[in-house]
């Protein structure tokens, strides 16, 4: 039978209001007009223990929603009942109506819809400075399985409740390390580049250090940054029993490029193909504690793979003492997973550096001092006869001193030396209490008496500190960093911290290289530290809000996307310098407006301050992740 077009137009569904729907949502419904808003959850999910939190977030004016807003746990896949006008020409039907769906009201009473959901709750108004949402706790939900929430207009992405959840993050880490291997053909990533790596910039000599890992999107190889990578994998192998082969794999790929990038008497150089400096060490290469991002990028080019033949990349060996410190720190620790004979290599190479770091000394900013305390740390815990315990207790105690102690407001964040500034980092945000975490958690002959000191120390910065500006935000967004110094501040908002100084949850676009920089790398650490704490000290709310940070990062935020490429359906375009698309990559993340609140590049423009991709957040996840 063939229909004519009026016939046909007769059978076309409509919506309860006699109107179709437009762009996901019915332009008009029985219950009245749609409201427009997005749902934020974790893309990845939750473990059944887990804190699980639901956000509605209104897409402009929310003066008409209600207070209270139902919301309903269902298998992916399923849905509750619409008042969705099928056609009269579908008759005895293999499946539902299957057009336009969740774009009208629901079919029944609330006392219905919760009698068949699987798991029911309220979402309700609540007010922080970034504004109104609508939020709901359902961490009692703990049922193993694959979900969707959906409210009367909208729906989540698919998320997952299960025990091994994080090992999708593993595996994430696994891919984005290996696809980013320089001085070899990575397939389906880029051919063989950068093999003659490279000449030294003093007198031009060659040095073979190629391998190794690209970061942040390009082709240079930092010390300071992407050396740690060591760390994440060790971490890896001993608190997990998953990707062991590749685990020791990678770990030997990057050591031998680490190894070869220090000297004779035990001088760790910078980086590869990281340009020249463009001012004076002590007052230019440093951002927020970020190393290397005033080099002028010179030499981060493909060479010809031909050893010598005039375009190798350069060598930087401007003196560094978190590289240095850092290298030991880090041959210390895979000593610990690696064969008999690469151990004791890893040992001899890390003593060596330490006497050359020591020896040399530094200016004593914070980061150097607690990368030296981590460095010795380890060292002593490798049974190395280069460090002493009073060495440690020295390090410790300096760091102690530069905690604040006020009572007035926020405190016990770390200050820089003499008190002129608190410490803040870019990528290393929470390294002094870190390093003074490890200190309690090792408990080292010899240093028993800063102990108890250090452990208050540890859970005064995470409880007047971390947590209690946290609660200035409806996502407990941890902050960026204290001010006692504050710059522009007609220019920009400084929250009061008490006692004159400021705080941030992001970083202050206006400081004095004017680099507005995402803060996953920050937010990941501080997940780091709590997930360390909470195991040490059994304190269930510090893992809880670790998982918050790690939920935050990949969907449960104002835009609803992912910052984990890898993880979940709905990303910010991620961007590298050297390949389109770099698998499983984590990007920069969420920056700060100058009023303090969070922007997400979304636009689909390239732009680096959020949308690059960088190795330092997943670095510190992997740090969070092994300890919950």
């Amino acid at each position: 039978m063939s229909l004519n077009r009026r016939e046909l137009l007769k059978l076309l569904p409509a919506t309860a209001a006699g109107t179709v729907s437009s762009g996901g949502y019915a332009a008009e419904a029985a219950t009245g007009p749609a409201l427009e808003y997005l749902l934020a959850c974790s893309q990845l999910g939750f473990r059944p223990s887990s804190p699980k939190t639901l956000t509605l977030v209104p897409l402009g004016n929310s003066s008409h929603f209600p207070l209270r807003i139902p919301f309903h746990v269902q298998l992916a896949g399923y849905a509750l009942p619409r008042k969705t006008i099928v056609p009269a020409a579908w008759k005895n039907p293999v499946g539902d109506w299957p057009y336009d769906l969740g774009t009208t009201p629901w079919a029944e009473t609330e006392e219905v819809r919760r009698a068949k959901s699987i798991y029911s709750g309220e979402l309700v108004r609540k007010e922080d400075r970034w504004g109104a949402v609508w939020q709901a706790d359902f961490s009692e939900f703990q049922k193993p399985g694959i979900y969707q929430i959906e409210t009367e207009w909208k729906f989540t992405l698919p998320f997952q409740i299960g025990d091994a959840l994080y090992e999708r993050i593993l595996r994430g880490y696994m891919v984005y390390l290996s696809s980013q291997r320089a001085g070899c053909r990575v397939p389906g990533i880029r051919p063989a580049e950068n093999t003659d790596d490279a000449v030294l910039d003093t007198d031009g000599s060659f040095v073979p250090v190629s391998g190794g890992w690209f970061d942040a999107g390009d082709a240079r190889k930092n010390m300071a940054l992407t050396s740690f990578h060591l760390e994440a994998l060790t971490n890896l192998y001993e608190f997990t029993d998953v990707f062991r082969g590749q685990i020791r794999e990678e770990i030997a790929w990057g050591n031998r490029w680490v190894q070869a990038m220090m000297t004779e008497d035990g001088n760790v150089w910078e980086d590869v193909g990281g340009g020249n400096l463009t001012g004076s060490y002590e007052h230019d290469w440093w951002n927020e504690n970020h190393p290397g991002c005033a080099a002028n990028n010179d030499g981060n080019r493909i060479t010809d793979n031909i050893p010598m033949s005039g375009d190798e990349r350069k060598i930087r060996t401007a003196y560094n003492p978190w590289v240095q410190f850092g290298f030991v720190r880090q041959q210390a620790m895979i000593s610990r997973v690696v064969e008999e004979t690469d151990a004791a290599r890893c040992l001899a190479l890390a003593d060596k550096a330490w006497r050359y770091g020591a020896k040399r000394g530094h200016d004593e900013r914070t980061m150097f001092v607690s990368g030296q305390l981590r460095a010795g740390i380890e060292l002593l815990h490798a049974n190395s006869h280069a460090v002493t315990s009073q060495e440690i207790s020295l390090l410790a105690r300096a760091l102690l001193d530069r905690q604040d102690t006020g009572s007035e407001g926020l405190s016990h964040y770390f200050l820089e030396k003499d008190g002129k500034d608190a410490y803040r980092s870019i990528a290393f945000s929470c390294d002094p209490p870190l390093a003074l975490l490890r200190l309690c958690e090792l408990k080292l002959p010899g240093t028993e008496a800063l102990l108890s000191e250090a452990e208050i120390a540890v859970k005064h910065h995470i409880d007047h500190f971390l947590l209690a500006d946290a609660a200035s935000n409806a996502y407990g967004v941890t902050p960026y960093g204290a001010y006692v110094r504050m710059n522009l501040p007609e220019a920009q908002t400084y929250r009061d911290a008490g006692r004159g100084r400021g705080v941030r949850t992001f970083i202050q676009p206006y400081n004095f290289q004017f680099m507005v920089h995402g803060t996953n790398g920050v937010l990941m650490h501080q997940a780091e530290l709590l997930a360390r704490a909470g195991r040490y000290f059994n304190e269930r709310i510090y893992r809880h809000h670790a998982e918050r940070l790690l939920q935050w990062s990949m969907g449960h935020n104002p835009t609803g996307l992912s910052t984990f490429t890898g993880i979940g359906w709905k990303h910010p375009v991620g961007f590298s310098m050297v390949n389109l698309k770099i698998p499983e990559a984590v990007l920069n993340g969420f920056a700060g407006r100058p009023d303090d609140s969070p922007y997400l590049q979304t636009t689909n423009q390239i732009q680096w301050n959020t949308q690059e991709v960088w190795g330092i957040p997943y670095i510190h996840a992997i740090g969070a992740i092994t300890n919950l």
